[in-house]
């Protein structure tokens, strides 16, 4: 799971840079994407702005990346594993404590439910460990950005384990 999960974070961001659109309010349908590079347009604009410290907006981008996976049949824990960690971060640096914790409940389930999911094969030009080095450096960049000290520690255990 943390392979597939790792490659959504890559896809997403990349998509979302890509289009060279990432501003608030911009509807990934006036890009023309299909609903899974929706999802994924979606949470690469949640995880660049995450980065740039727009949380509101980084929540308003994962709440759509959200609603667009709803809406399908298959869902992926990998797309909502990486949803869920934006939300968590951006979450808590606005100071909603309650939402936090239901943020790292949907993490938590996540995590476990995919503990039983043997992890997909990459297709990737990369080794395994070079993607694998890559994705984890993103991902601990953005528990950085977690404001309160035990979240940002949690997010790193997460990403040690």
């Amino acid at each position: 799971m943390f392979k597939t999960m790792l490659s959504v974070l890559f896809l997403g961001m990349g998509l979302s840079c890509f289009s060279e659109e990432c501003v608030h309010g911009l509807q990934s349908t006036e890009v023309n994407l299909d609903e899974e590079k929706q999802v994924l347009f979606y949470i690469g604009c949640g995880n660049n702005h995450l980065l740039s410290n727009d949380f509101s907006y980084a929540l308003e981008d994962f709440q759509m990346a959200s609603n667009v996976l709803s809406q399908r049949e298959n869902r992926s824990p990998e797309q909502e594993f990486v949803i869920a960690f934006g939300k968590i971060i951006a979450y808590d640096n606005l100071g909603s404590y309650e939402q936090t914790q239901n943020a790292l409940v949907s993490l938590f389930t996540l995590i476990f439910n995919g503990d039983e999911e043997e992890d997909d094969e990459l297709e990737s030009d990369e080794s395994p460990q070079e993607y694998d080095e890559k994705g984890e450096a993103i991902l601990k960049q953005l528990a950085g950005l977690a404001r309160s000290p035990n979240i940002r520690e949690l997010l790193n255990t997460l990403m040690a384990d």
